[in-house]
Order: C-alpha cells, then sequence, then structure tokens
C-alpha cells in the first residue's frame, strides 16, 4: 500500500512539476512562447540547423560510400525542391501589430489584450502553421515564428496565410464599434554566416520596420529588398 502510494505522489508531483514548466515558459496573455523561452528555441535551431549543414557538407565529400534508401511508394507526392530548400534552413517571421497603441488609446487596454490574445491563437492554428513550427512573444505588440527546415520562399505561405485569417476576425471596440487590425510581417532565412541568433533576427526586424515604413499590411523578405 505504501509503495502504491508514494508511486502516485511521485506521478503527481511530476505532473506538477511539468505543469509549472509550461506555465514558466509560456507569455500569460497570448498562450505562445514568452520572450526567454522562445530565445533559448531560436538558439536550439540555429544550433541544429548548423549541424545539419555540416552533415550535408560532410556527406558530400564522402559521397562515394553513402548508401540511398529508397522510400518506393511510401509517400504520395513527388518532394519539392532541392535539399537545400529544406534542410539546413530555417525561417523565421517577425510579426508586429500596426497602430496598437492607437487601439489601446481608443479602445482600452482590455480591447488591446483581447486583440494580443487573438494573434495568440492564430500562431497556433495549426490550419496556418506545421506541429513543429513555434512561436512566441518578444514583448509588446511583437511576436516571431520560427520555421525549421524552410526557406524563405516557402516561409510565405503560412505568412500569407496568417494574415488572411486575421484580416477575418472583427473586434468590437469602446460603444460596440467594430474594428479590424492588421500586421506588418519581416521574413529571413537562416545564413551559415549566422553565429548567434541575433544575426537571423537583426534581418528579420530590419525587413518588420520596412514594411512598417512603406505601408504596413504587408509581408516584406528581407533578402529580396536587402540583397537584391
Amino acid at each position: 500500500v505504501n509503495e502504491e502510494l508514494l508511486k502516485k505522489k511521485k506521478e503527481e508531483i511530476e505532473l506538477l512539476n511539468e505543469e509549472l514548466e509550461i506555465i514558466r515558459a509560456t507569455d500569460s496573455l497570448t498562450n505562445v512562447f514568452n520572450r526567454k523561452t522562445i530565445f533559448d528555441q531560436l538558439d536550439h535551431e540555429l544550433n541544429r540547423t548548423k549541424r545539419n549543414l555540416w552533415r550535408i557538407e560532410s556527406s558530400i565529400k564522402k559521397e562515394s560510400h553513402i548508401n540511398i534508401r529508397t522510400y518506393g511508394d511510401d509517400f504520395d507526392y513527388e518532394p519539392i525542391g532541392e535539399l537545400l530548400d529544406h534542410y539546413g534552413v530555417f525561417s523565421l517571421l517577425m510579426i508586429d501589430v500596426d497602430h496598437f497603441k492607437k487601439i489601446n488609446d481608443t479602445h482600452g487596454h482590455l480591447v488591446g489584450d483581447q486583440v494580443l490574445k487573438n494573434i495568440g491563437e492564430l500562431l497556433k492554428d495549426k490550419d496556418i502553421f506545421r506541429t513543429n513550427d513555434v512561436s512566441g512573444r518578444i514583448g509588446g505588440e511583437e511576436f516571431i515564428v520560427i520555421l525549421p527546415e524552410t526557406n524563405v520562399n516557402n516561409a510565405l505561405g503560412p505568412a500569407i496565410r496568417f494574415m488572411k485569417k486575421l484580416s477575418m476576425i472583427e473586434f468590437t471596440g469602446m460603444d460596440d464599434c467594430p474594428f479590424k487590425i492588421t500586421v506588418s510581417i519581416g521574413i529571413s532565412e537562416s545564413s551559415p554566416e549566422d553565429t548567434v541568433k541575433d544575426d537571423i533576427l537583426r534581418r528579420a526586424d530590419k525587413a518588420m520596420y520596412w514594411a512598417k515604413q512603406h505601408g504596413r499590411n504587408q509581408i516584406v523578405v528581407y533578402e529580396k529588398i536587402f540583397n537584391k
């Protein structure tokens, strides 16, 4: 009886620790990762991508010894794109709510909080993003999404889906006045020259601010604007 009781108590403690870990990692308002956790995830993805690039380079050097396994008819469709379009690369979305201060000033902070909650819900919407995509709030009305094994061309798809779904949401402001919101999104993909997460963050942030400065409510890819 004592052993069963101890086992049950141990399971309860483990479950409680898991719940506390989730609370520590999550932004309480939007239910996506908080700043510290999403930056830790970004560090992890950068290191994982570097290792994948190293594996590719090592495999190419030893290509005469590679044993290729054929999967036959296991999958329904032919693969799209080259290997390096998916492997050894990831993309980052920087999302900022347009005119958020005006929303708070006009409709109040409770309505502003509801806007941010809805953004969080869309960032976890599996019709927009994949299960392994990771999103977080980095401060105020600003969010980032990490898209593993995705170049900027493929990153445009979820970014567009996100903006389309957001455009369908109608919020209720002061005096039951309906209004809609827009966002500006900057995208950049990882580079073999990236040494720290700030490298890709800086590019995505620069693309997002370019979108702000040129009319808002748009998606800007850093590599298409600044690397022409």
